[in-house]
């Protein structure tokens, strides 16, 4: 009888032990996706699209008296709530709809296939590389596809603070050179 009990007690505490190991490992993984949502929301918000909000407000920025209200409140809604505060400014200036203007100015529209984040190998560092592929087309033609590739940092808040090595693919300029 003791033998029973102590091979059902071992048992217990091996899966236990194996019950923790993999708590530890979900919740790893919900940090890490938890810390990616800035990234994951900025590259959606700005290569897919333009859809009909982003439409009228590039419509009607500049042509409308409320149009750099709307586009203002267009940028802060999409944008703000993912970049850190003292970045923001510059942010709007050198990545905030670069691609969906380009895309609408040439009637394309753009849609992420995949993403791919990872956090550098460096702990300490805040970093993360992304990949994306992104596909673009102008109606009734056929989607290509461009790798889009970077390195954003984040703050202590998970908030976009820097983005680094920006490689496209060549995708503005195949929105550009295509007939426009």
């Amino acid at each position: 009888m003791g033998r029973i009990l102590l091979k059902w007690a071992s048992l217990l505490l091996a899966l236990c032990m194996l019950a923790g190991v993999a708590a530890g490992c979900s919740e790893a993984t919900a940090k890490n996706e938890d810390e990616t949502a800035s990234i994951k929301a900025y590259l959606k918000n700005e290569f897919n699209g333009p859809d009909q909000e982003t439409k009228k407000m590039l419509d009607d920025f500049g042509k409308t008296e409320g149009g750099g209200k709307e586009f203002k409140e267009y940028l802060e809604k999409h944008y703000k709530p993912y970049v850190q505060n003292e970045k923001y400014k510059d942010f709007v200036n050198m990545y905030a709809l670069v691609w969906l203007r380009k895309a609408y100015g040439g009637g394309y529209q753009m849609k992420v296939k995949d993403m791919d984040i990872q956090k550098t190998d460096d702990a300490n560092d805040t970093a993360y590389t992304f990949t994306l592929h992104v596909d673009y087309h102008k109606e009734d033609e056929k989607a290509k596809t461009a790798k889009v590739t970077g390195l954003i940092n984040l703050d202590k808040d998970d908030k976009i603070s820097r983005i680094r090595n920006l490689d496209d693919g060549g995708l503005l300029q195949a929105m550009t050179s295509n007939g426009n």
